[in-house]
């Protein structure tokens, strides 16, 4: 395997390793919570051709299952004849509370269990055989009888449905379980050319530490402390609009959300008294019945960690405005009131840290130098906002704010526009054709005439 690409993530579910490799199957690998980490850690091979694992392989696309009864009804006496009728019946077969059609773009994979001895079989193309036992190699549908299947789970999309008709079986194979484990294993191993991941700075550290067992790139949306900065020039209320949703959307638990708010000493207090007004509006909830502002943290440890920086800075010199406890009528759950504090100084751990919660902390400044050096007080490097209307401002702070993305008077995000941070905020970029770079090599050739 001469090129592959290892892709973290990791989220309140669990953590999920993706793999893009140049040849292999697709594939997942779980860890079932009462596994022991080691026998997982036992598990988990990495070798020159391939990430393997002995069993739980499984398809993340959809299926049409057939039980026991329904491979009888079919008549037919071996795999190769369901799979023959099967695309040209386009019968629509019932898999829980979900249909699925099988129709004429063909059955991509199939997964065999009952064989005997409980492995499952992944047939990629009605062909190709990879996982259940070690290697790869070539099954005689007509020789698989089925009287002895107990349940026939047919892939109906595949990797050709998400990806592309010409796309090759196992370009993205997908590993979950212990991020300890499996995102070391695969970190240390030398066969990743790339690993690119989004998550933490400390997390992003500890890979850059795994994956020096060779040379590899690395490519990393991390951490942010975004400044958010309004001049006395700026559309109040357009400022204090994305405030609100830039702080409070997704409880604040965003890589771009602003912590720190730097209002212009003319306009603060007007700023701050109607920006406490909206604070105070936000309803909390969790579903689209209750149709919420705001929900709950992704974890109690989060939230602790968070009311602990609250109160660090209050035992400190910041006011608390608004929120800084768990709210009344809700003390199931990970959740906290949405919080404004202000006289926040810069050393106080609020400033310096990222937050990733529901706290803004709010901060005077009167001249562009002052704010300017606060706003680039920061390890972090990833977003940053300004809202004036001077042409010569947004010139010189889009030029000397040291973030790698500057949102003037309003946010845009899309596919075509390059995401990424510089500092402890990450390397390489998310999205446009600079994401692209990452993965290419330059390579000189140089013929003699």
């Amino acid at each position: 395997m001469k090129n592959s690409v290892l892709f973290y993530s990791k989220s309140s579910l669990g953590f999920a390793l993706i793999a893009l490799l140049s040849f292999g199957s697709i594939f997942s690998i779980s860890a079932d919570e009462d596994e022991d980490s080691a026998e997982v850690a036992e598990e988990i091979v990495v070798t020159g051709s391939r990430i393997k694992r002995a069993d739980n392989i499984s398809s993340p696309t959809p299926m049409v299952t057939l039980g026991e009864d329904q491979i009888e009804n079919t008549g037919s006496v071996n795999v190769y004849d369901i799979l023959n009728e099967l695309p040209q019946a386009g019968e629509a077969l019932s898999r829980g509370n979900t249909n699925f059609t099988v129709g004429s773009s063909g059955v991509q994979t199939v997964n065999l269990r009952g064989l005997g001895n409980g492995r499952t079989l992944t047939l990629v193309n009605g062909r190709r055989w990879v996982g259940g036992q070690p290697g790869t190699g070539i099954v005689d549908l007509n020789s698989i009888p089925t009287d002895l299947i107990e349940r026939l789970e047919v892939i109906t999309g595949g990797a050709s449905s998400v990806y592309g008709s010409d796309a090759i079986a196992g370009v993205v194979n997908i590993i979950c379980g212990e991020p300890a484990i499996v995102a070391t294993t695969l970190s240390k191993s030398k066969i990743p050319r790339l690993i690119t991941m989004i998550g933490s700075t400390s997390t992003a550290k500890k890979v850059y530490a795994d994956s020096s067992t060779s040379i590899k790139r690395l490519s990393m949306e991390l951490g942010g402390n975004a400044p958010f900065i309004v001049f006395d020039d700026a559309d109040l209320d357009a400022a204090i609009d994305l405030a609100i949703g830039i702080k409070f959307g997704n409880s604040g638990q965003i890589c771009v959300a602003a912590n720190r708010f730097f209002i212009h000493d003319k306009i603060y207090d007007t700023f701050l008294k109607h920006y406490l007004e909206r604070v105070k509006k936000l309803k909390l909830g969790f579903g689209e019945d209750s149709s919420p502002d705001m929900g709950p943290l992704i974890t109690v440890k989060s939230r602790d960690r968070i009311l602990d920086l609250i109160s660090d800075s209050i035992k400190n010199g910041a006011k608390l405005e608004y929120g800084g406890k768990i709210p009344e009528n809700f003390s199931d759950g990970n959740w906290l009131e949405p919080t404004v504090i202000t006289h926040v100084s810069q050393d106080m751990r609020i400033f310096n840290e990222e937050i990733f919660g529901p706290v803004a902390s709010i901060i005077k400044f009167s001249n562009d130098n002052e704010v300017l050096k606060l706003a680039n007080s920061t390890d972090y490097g990833l977003a940053s906002y300004i809202f004036t209307n001077n042409k010569k401002r947004i010139d010189f702070f889009s030029e000397n704010l040291n973030f790698g993305e500057v949102q003037v008077n309003g946010i845009k995000y899309a596919i075509y526009l390059p995401h990424g941070g510089i500092k402890e905020s990450g390397i390489g970029h998310d999205c446009s054709h600079l994401a692209l770079y990452d993965y290419l090599t330059k390579k000189r050739i140089s013929v003699a005439l």
